[in-house]
């Protein structure tokens, strides 16, 4: 939209983009910036917008395309930004990975996302996530807070992708090593999926990797009512299968429709290690909260999630959340420098018959 490459030091300020941006060619694009090449430099986008649609068109070549940025491979900061215009990607080839964002498309770097969000309908491709396609390098290392997706999300129904359909509310797949923190953040666009056995729709569609454990997310205080559609797999929050999955002080609330198999929280294979504290979802319509039997997975009925008991019950347990358990002082230091603030835990209250969280 503003930029195509860019190979240094750069900062996006109080900037937009109006413009519809087509790629025909089956390569990266972005409403803002098409690709971030500046693997040693950072990279920042402040108090910025796209309004543009993104299209991308061809059926050779994996694609990265994103709201505000197609891929990045440096450092990144992202704050006060979102993205309002609808990202179509039109391949149906047999490829191994189309993925696009509602911030970015695909991010390997280490990234701070605050105050942002999207607004927009994506369509297309085979790792669809609201803020960002998919975290794939081991130099991934996000944190995400006060962000939320609007829009709702559809993959191409083509069913010949090489490595299935991941759909998620945040990112569609954590992998490759990625290490992902989000605090005080949450999705309410609809998802979809497919019906194959690798067709999976979640907050975080799924978390995997060849090396157990290399792949880290951890979730606090945050919530997903994003409805699931048309799905092998639905699933509250995350699939790990491959890594290790935080969770503290979440809550689910969507509906299902034509899903195969859905989970109000989670669905763990064998090996994987978790942490699950004070995790809900509602008990209704024969949902289940996992696969495993964990005391901290509490299924609770529609009414009492839309009441103001609950909104008690979710800001009591805030105060029992140690922060340095989810992310590092290292992070949260550097996470300081970046923002100018501290990271904390935001509040809850009651709007729309079910908690939010309240921004100041």
């Amino acid at each position: 939209g503003l930029i195509g490459r860019h190979n240094d030091v750069l900062t996006i300020e109080n900037s937009y983009n109006e413009g519809t941006i087509t790629n025909s060619l089956g390569s990266h694009a972005g409403g803002l910036l098409g690709i971030d090449n500046a693997a040693a430099n950072t990279t920042k986008i402040l108090n910025s917008y796209n309004n543009g649609e993104v299209i991308i068109d061809g059926n050779d070549r994996e694609t990265f395309s994103g709201g505000l940025v197609g891929r990045l491979l440096g450092n990144v900061y992202v704050n006060n930004s979102y993205n309002n215009g609808e990202i179509n990607v039109n391949i149906d080839a047999n490829l191994a990975v189309v993925s696009s964002g509602g911030l970015i498309g695909a991010n390997l770097g280490k990234t701070i996302i605050t105050n942002s969000y999207n607004d927009a309908k994506l369509t297309g491709g085979n790792r669809v996530g609201g803020l960002i396609g998919q975290l794939n390098s081991e130099a991934n290392i996000v944190v995400i807070d006060k962000c939320y997706n609007l829009g709702n999300l559809l993959p191409s129904k083509n069913s010949n992708w090489q490595s299935g359909v991941h759909v998620g509310g945040i990112t569609s797949q954590v992998w490759k090593g990625a290490k992902l923190y989000i605090f005080n953040s949450y999705n309410t666009g609809n998802m979809e999926a497919n019906l194959l056995d690798n067709g999976y729709a979640g907050f975080i569609s799924i978390i995997n990797g060849d090396t157990i454990n290399s792949q880290k997310v951890n979730i606090v205080n945050s919530y997903n009512i994003g409805n699931i559609a048309n799905s092998n797999f639905g699933i509250g929050f995350s699939r790990l299968s491959g890594g290790a999955l935080k969770l503290n002080n979440v809550y689910s609330n969507m509906n299902f429709d034509n899903v195969t198999t859905k989970y109000g929280i989670g669905q763990f294979t064998t090996g994987q290690e978790y942490d699950i504290k004070k995790a809900y979802y509602k008990n209704a319509d024969n949902i289940t909260g996992s696969n495993i039997t964990n005391n901290e997975i509490i299924g609770k009925d529609l009414s009492y999630m839309q009441s103001n008991d609950f909104v008690t019950e979710l800001n009591k347990n805030i105060d029992s959340i140690k922060l340095t358990d989810y992310i590092d002082n290292s992070l949260l230091t550097e996470f300081k420098n970046k923002t100018g603030y501290e990271l904390t835990l935001s509040k809850w209250t009651l709007k729309d018959n079910h908690p939010v969280l309240i921004y100041e």
